[in-house]
């Protein structure tokens, strides 16, 4: 292999010996972060859902509201 085209930190990447237990360790950590992440944007989600639902209720009370106590027909 030529190394010609390749800077030296390249070079030493290619010839490092990679520590797999550590590889393994960091992958099983992203794993464990991407769940945690889902799991929370779900419930993000959910929250979203009941605080709009919450808000699309006092929104059609003060309507029904202003159309009971309307004066102008």
């Amino acid at each position: 292999m030529s190394y010609s085209a390749l800077s030296n930190e390249d070079i030493e990447f290619l010839k490092a010996k990679p520590n797999i237990s550590k590889l393994v360790d960091s992958q099983q950590k992203l794993h464990t972060s991407v769940k945690e992440t889902m799991a929370l944007v779900r419930r993000a989600y959910e929250l979203d859902k009941v605080f709009l639902d919450f808000c699309e209720e006092q929104v059609n009370r003060i309507i029904e509201h202003i159309m009971e106590n309307s004066t102008v027909e």
